[in-house]
């Protein structure tokens, strides 16, 4: 029964006494029709791609620290550069490994000064510092050149 039909119905039984259930009901939203369903349908799958989830965590922060080094890694003259980065990586892979206050036993990998490699630590999920990487040929491919550095001025 559509609005309509049930103004009317209303109307009919204006002044009758109700023998049925005392309790008034809304009337049945009106059913859609194929057409109007698939016109929903096409609505409701061109809404997904508006949708944009943001998660924050420690790899938002540090991505977020690495864009602001990149930004001012751009100010710096070509001849600065090479020293800043340099100052950059010992910043990062000078830092004693970091397990965090968490409880969670994620295995990381750390650049060790003294041993001039990257050592194997268990993370436990938050804090910590950025001398913190996922696999040890990232925690490498990040602090060979200290590395390098350091053999080359300690021979």
């Amino acid at each position: 029964m559509t609005g309509a039909q049930w103004d009317e119905r209303e109307k009919e039984t204006e002044g009758e006494e109700e023998h049925s259930d005392p309790v008034v009901s809304e009337p049945p939203a009106p059913e859609n029709t194929a057409e109007e369903e698939e016109e929903e349908q096409q609505e409701d799958d061109g809404d997904e791609e508006d949708y944009h989830y943001v998660y924050e965590d420690e790899e938002d922060d540090r991505d977020s620290e690495e864009k602001e080094v990149k930004k001012d890694k751009a100010a710096i003259p070509e001849s600065q550069d090479v020293d800043r980065t340099l100052q950059e990586v010992e910043a990062v892979c000078s830092l004693e490994a970091e397990t965090g206050p968490c409880r969670a036993s994620m295995p990381r990998w750390h650049f060790d000064m003294q041993q001039r490699k990257c050592v194997r630590f268990i993370y436990g999920g938050c804090a910590g510092n950025r001398n913190n990487f996922d696999s040890e040929e990232y925690c490498m491919a990040v602090c060979k050149r200290l590395r390098v550095e350091t053999i080359i001025l300690c021979s």
